[in-house]
């Protein structure tokens, strides 16, 4: 399992982001490991 922070979200969501592509590189090729999420983090990103 993997741990998400909001930087992570934010390069995630964002195309403009200059690590975008590196995230969702990361999300695509580690997403049968399973995501943790901290309820503190959800709210930073909101």
């Amino acid at each position: 399992m993997t741990g998400i922070d909001t930087s992570f979200m934010v390069a995630f969501e964002i195309a403009e982001h200059p690590q975008c592509q590196e995230a969702r590189n990361f999300a695509a090729s580690n997403s049968d490991l399973g995501f943790a999420l901290a309820p503190q983090v959800l709210s930073e990103f909101m």
